[in-house]
C-alpha cells in the first residue's frame, strides 16, 4: 500500500521559519524607520515650479533670514527636480542661504538646490508656518538674496482664506456679504492669474488680497462654496474688480485711483440714502496734529527740508473729484513758498497719529484750528480705503435688508455678470 501522497501548502511561503524570518525583518524596518527623522526619497516630479490648473501660487512672505519650521505632519520635501525625503512630524526643518547656497537642513543632512518644495504625505494635509495654517504646497526659494515662501493652492481654498481676514466678522444675517466678497477675491485672484508671472502670482497682504491660510470658519466656508467657481464679467470679458473697507456714502472712479482707464462698471456709485456703509466705526473720524507734528510729516515725505522756522499760513483743498475726494491738497508757508500734494500721496504722506498707517481716505476736510495755546491741523474723514467698487461695509448694510450677493455685487460694478471661470 502505497503512503498518502503530501498536500501541496498554497501558502506563499512553504515553511514556519520563513514566515517567522519575515515577521522579524518587517519589525526591524519598522524600528529603524522610526529612529530617523526623514527617509531618503528619488522620485522625479517634472517641473515643481508651474503652477496646475486650478491653483494659485502666493507669496506669504519673504526674509533674509533663515527660516526655521517646525513639521507637524509628515511631509514629502522636494528639491526642484524630484523628490528627495519623507519627513516625519515633530521635526524641525531649517532653510538656510539667501545669500549663499540654499540649504535644506535636518538633523545632520544638508540637501541643496535653488528651491525647495514641502507637499502633505495625506491629500487632504496642511503645513504649519509663521503661526497659520497653510494647504497645499510651501515653495522656499532664493530671489535676489531673500528667501521667499510661496504657497501653491487650489484656487477655492483660496478664496476661503482670503474671504475671512478681508471682510472680517459677520453676522448670520449678513451671509450674503460672504457670498459678494467670495466673487470678488476669485475675480481679483483670477486677474492675478492672467498676468504670467514667473515666481508666484499674488501676494498675501493688503498689495493683493490678505490671504491667511486655511480658513476653519465653517460658516464663511458654506457660503463661499455656494458660489463655487463664480466671477465676474463684462461684455464676456474677465472684469477688473477692486474693493475697500468703506466708501463713506460715495464710491469712486477706478481712474481717479489706479493707473486704468475708464470703466463703466467701476464708476462712482452712491451707497444708498442712507449709507450702507453707516454702521461702520469709520464711517467717519477725526485726525488731529499740532504743527510741529504736521510738518514733521512733510519733512518725513520729502516735501519740506530740515525745518527752520516756516510755519503754516494755509492748507485748503484747492481741487476735488466729482465724488468729493480730494484731488490736490494746497499748502501755503510763511516764507510764501507752497506745497502741492497729488491724490496719490495724500494718504502714505499724512499717516495717522495712533499707528503711523496710512489716512484712512482722502475723501476729507482739512482746516486750522489756530487758538491761543498752539496752531492744529484738523481733519475730518468719512470712510476708510480707496473707495473704488464694493464696499464691504455697504454689502453688509444691504446684506441686513435682505439683498442677494447677485444683487449687491450688481450695485457695485454695474452692467457686469455672474459667470463661471473657464466658461
Amino acid at each position: 500500500m502505497k503512503p498518502p501522497a503530501r498536500r501541496k501548502s498554497n501558502l506563499p511561503f512553504c515553511s514556519v521559519s520563513n514566515f517567522l524570518l519575515l515577521r522579524v525583518l518587517l519589525f526591524t524596518f519598522l524600528l529603524i524607520l522610526t529612529q530617523f527623522p526623514y527617509v531618503q526619497a528619488q522620485e522625479d516630479i517634472g517641473s515643481t515650479q508651474k503652477p496646475s490648473q486650478g491653483f494659485i501660487r502666493v507669496l506669504i512672505s519673504k526674509t533674509s533670514s533663515e527660516i526655521e519650521l517646525k513639521i507637524t505632519e509628515p511631509v514629502f520635501l522636494y528639491n526642484s527636480e524630484k523628490k528627495i525625503a519623507l519627513i516625519k512630524s515633530n521635526n524641525t526643518l531649517l532653510f538656510r542661504g539667501a545669500s549663499r547656497a540654499f540649504q535644506a537642513i535636518i538633523m545632520n543632512r544638508t540637501f541643496e538646490s535653488d528651491e525647495f518644495i514641502l507637499q502633505p504625505v495625506d491629500s487632504n494635509g496642511s503645513i504649519e508656518y509663521n503661526n497659520r495654517t497653510y494647504p497645499g504646497k510651501l515653495r522656499f526659494k532664493r530671489i535676489n538674496n531673500e528667501i521667499f515662501v510661496i504657497n501653491n493652492v487650489a484656487l477655492e481654498p483660496y478664496v476661503q482664506g482670503v474671504v475671512v481676514p478681508e471682510l472680517g466678522k459677520v453676522d448670520s444675517n449678513t451671509t450674503a456679504a460672504i457670498e459678494a466678497m467670495a466673487v470678488c477675491a476669485r475675480t481679483y485672484a483670477a486677474n492675478k492669474l492672467a498676468e504670467f508671472s514667473p515666481n508666484y502670482d499674488i501676494e498675501a497682504s493688503t498689495q493683493d488680497q490678505v490671504y491667511h491660510g486655511k480658513s476653519k470658519n465653517l460658516m464663511y466656508n458654506k457660503y463661499v462654496e455656494n458660489t463655487k467657481g463664480q466671477i465676474l464679467t463684462f461684455q464676456s470679458e474677465l472684469a477688473k474688480v477692486f474693493y475697500h473697507a468703506c466708501c463713506g456714502g460715495l464710491t469712486e472712479d477706478a481712474q481717479n485711483v489706479f493707473k486704468v482707464e475708464a470703466l463703466p462698471y467701476l464708476c462712482s456709485v452712491k451707497d444708498g440714502e442712507p449709507a450702507y456703509c453707516s454702521d461702520s466705526p469709520v464711517f467717519q473720524w477725526k485726525e488731529e496734529y499740532t504743527e510741529p507734528e504736521f510738518l514733521e510729516l512733510l519733512i518725513q515725505a520729502g516735501f519740506l527740508k530740515v525745518r527752520n522756522h516756516e510755519s503754516i499760513s494755509k492748507i485748503e483743498i484747492s481741487e476735488t473729484f466729482p465724488s468729493g475726494r480730494t484731488k490736490t491738497l494746497s499748502i501755503l508757508m510763511s516764507d510764501g513758498s507752497s506745497i502741492l500734494i497729488p491724490s496719490e500721496l495724500i494718504r502714505p504722506v499724512i499717516r495717522r497719529k495712533s499707528n503711523k498707517g496710512i489716512l484712512r481716505t482722502n475723501f476729507i476736510d482739512i482746516s486750522i484750528a489756530d487758538d491761543a495755546s498752539e496752531k492744529r491741523i484738523i481733519i475730518k474723514g468719512r470712510g476708510n480705503g480707496h473707495g473704488v467698487g464694493m464696499c464691504q461695509w455697504g454689502a453688509m448694510g444691504m446684506a441686513k435688508k435682505g439683498v442677494s450677493y447677485m444683487d449687491i455685487l450688481a450695485h457695485y460694478y454695474p452692467g457686469t455678470n455672474i459667470t463661471l471661470l473657464n466658461d
